[in-house]
């Protein structure tokens, strides 16, 4: 869960260590998140019981709630230097279509062209601040799903509530688009910043980023 402005230029050394080691303390939360809604999701589809379902929807929801916790910290850091604006013009003008199937051909991100497409908007319209923001926006979307499901896991007597197979569902499709977009700010991450290599010609604009 980093984006390039793991690396911008205004960042000092600290400030770059606590970044980085916060996201990874995210990317960890989020992903015992996850498997704590897959467990969830088995225990439900196998017939266990529904306080089993509970304590695995409840224990995602904290680990959600810690990923969101690093990921704000990480923006507060961020956003307690001024923008580098040579990296957020860089970003708006990557060729992303070209990265894409790069990505694909590599195996290092997932067919998914909705996410993509939104990392593409959102990296020409925001820059990095946006992105991270959208992943606390996510990460916190899901959470609040996950608490839902242990709240209606724990008011059961055994059996399922008539919308807790339609609210798992929304829940794990959320997950699996949460993931993709994360490996893809991964991709775009390793990047190395302000190379020209992947520069769009089309849209490159006059800012000291030459065209490839």
């Amino acid at each position: 869960m980093a984006q390039n402005c793991n690396r911008v230029e205004n960042l000092s050394e600290i400030q770059l260590d606590s970044k980085i080691a916060l996201a990874k303390a995210a990317t960890g939360a989020a992903l015992q998140a996850m498997s704590y809604c897959y467990g969830a999701a088995e225990a439900m589809h196998s017939g266990g019981s529904a306080s089993q379902a509970a304590t695995y929807f409840g224990a995602a929801a904290t680990k959600f709630d810690v990923a969101g916790a690093a990921l704000r910290r990480n923006k507060e850091i961020l956003e307690s230097v001024a923008v580098d604006f040579k990296v957020v013009e860089w970003l708006r003008t990557l060729d992303y279509a070209r990265l894409y199937r790069a990505g694909l051909e590599a195996e290092l991100i997932p067919a998914n062209i909705e996410q993509w497409s939104r990392i593409v908007e959102i990296n020409r319209s925001g820059g990095y601040l946006a992105i991270t923001s959208a992943l606390i926006s996510d990460v916190m979307s899901i959470r609040d799903r996950a608490f839902a499901l242990s709240e209606v896991a724990r008011s059961l007597d055994g059996t399922w509530a008539e919308t807790a197979p339609t609210q798992l569902a929304s829940l794990l499709a959320s997950l699996g688009d949460f993931a993709a977009f994360a490996q893809m700010v991964a991709y775009v991450n390793r990047l190395k910043p302000l190379d020209p290599e992947w520069n769009d010609a089309a849209v490159s604009t006059s800012v000291g980023i030459a065209s490839s």
